[in-house]
């Protein structure tokens, strides 16, 4: 994936400029007018390069930026719609939960694998990690498994379904 060519600048976009609470205000001046709403979402398309460059360096060499970028932009339009003027929240700190959601959203629509296999393998790589602080060598097979709680049979099945995930993933 190459994040830097597809989205030149987004760094630097990345602080809102002196505006965006004019904007807001005339968001909740005018009661969520479409005007208003549009001006909101151009104010803030920067976020969406934040949030793409503050999640990249967890992706695969397979995702494409253009697609994040769109799935970003769809979590901004999402916020401005569903955002409430009446309520003391800023803008773009509500937006940049939208954002973030739903760039997370598309990159698990990507995958065959459940979340829940996501999070085994972040608690084996934090077993194997601890231990290795612990006793200052990998574990083997059978001490990670134990760390794990597994018997071995159930721990060579997460270790093979962890492969698939690297696999599928490039």
């Amino acid at each position: 994936m190459n994040i830097d060519s597809s989205c030149q600048g987004a760094t630097s976009m990345a602080e809102p400029s002196q505006t965006a609470p004019d904007f807001e205000a005339g968001y909740r001046e005018q009661d969520g007018k479409i005007e208003s709403r549009n001006a909101l979402i151009t104010e803030n398309l920067s976020l969406v390069g934040l949030m793409m460059h503050r999640i990249s360096p967890n992706l695969g060499p397979s995702t494409e930026a253009e697609d994040i970028m769109s799935a970003g932009v769809i979590g901004l339009v999402d916020a401005a719609q569903r955002f409430d003027p009446t309520r003391a929240a800023q803008f773009r700190t509500y937006a940049q939960f939208r954002v973030r959601g739903a760039i997370l959203d598309y990159l698990r629509s990507l995958t065959w694998a459940p979340r829940a296999m996501f999070s085994r393998k972040r608690q084996l790589e934090a077993k194997r990690s601890a231990f290795q602080c612990r006793v200052g060598r990998n574990p083997t097979m059978s001490e990670l498994a134990e760390e794990m709680d597994l018997n071995i049979e159930e721990q060579h099945a997460l270790l093979l379904n962890i492969a698939r995930l690297r696999f599928c993933d490039g």
